[in-house]
């Protein structure tokens, strides 16, 4: 809940100083992006960690703004596209931050923790020598886009897709089969 509050908090700053940089048609940088500028956030516990800017990656013929993370992040459920995006990129749709790898790994940990405890139950009552093996699938679109160029007064858009899925397969004499326990498709 205070991860969604913090997430919510952090979009509505954003957006809210997002009519005076696109009022200003030469203001087309967002971000600082001098080499080694850095920002220090703190969560409502007191923790800090440090984004700073490093040097960009070309990816195709595109080379984008990159940033770095300290701590790095130790829980992939603790992801926060808006915070730990690494890449980023300003174009004619808005500003879009390059994070589909990252959305993946956060997916299929916050998947695998509902799996774990799933199992956890399963294997409660499960006969001797019984064993359940886990698939867990994920896909993310690679752009999320944070804010689009132009901002209309009570309009949606919709910034990235992601789907997820747990598969289990009983193993053993005895095992039921379980079913598949979770399957996600949600757009952000």
């Amino acid at each position: 809940m205070i991860k969604r509050v913090c997430t919510a908090t952090i979009l509505l700053f954003v957006l809210s100083f997002s009519v005076i940089l696109l009022g200003d048609e030469s203001s087309t940088k967002y971000f600082p992006d001098s080499l080694d500028s850095y920002w220090i956030y703190e969560d409502q516990d007191g923790n800090e960690f440090t984004r700073r800017v490093i040097e960009g990656e070309e990816i195709g013929d595109e080379v984008l703004s990159a940033f770095s993370s300290e701590p790095e992040l130790e829980n992939w459920q603790d992801y926060s596209c808006f915070l730990r995006a690494s890449l980023y990129k300003v174009n004619d749709d808005g500003i879009v931050l390059v994070v589909g790898d990252e959305i993946e790994k956060a997916l299929k940990a916050r998947l695998k923790y509902e799996a774990d405890s799933y199992l956890e139950v399963i294997m409660k009552d499960a006969p001797q020598g019984g064993s359940v093996d886990i698939d867990i699938i994920t896909e993310a679109q690679n752009d999320f886009l944070l804010l689009p160029d132009t901002v209309v007064e009570n309009e949606e858009w919709d910034v990235t897709e992601k789907k997820g899925a747990i598969k289990m397969k009983a193993n053993g004499p005895g095992m039921p089969e379980p079913a598949i326990m979770s399957k996600i498709k949600c757009m952000q």
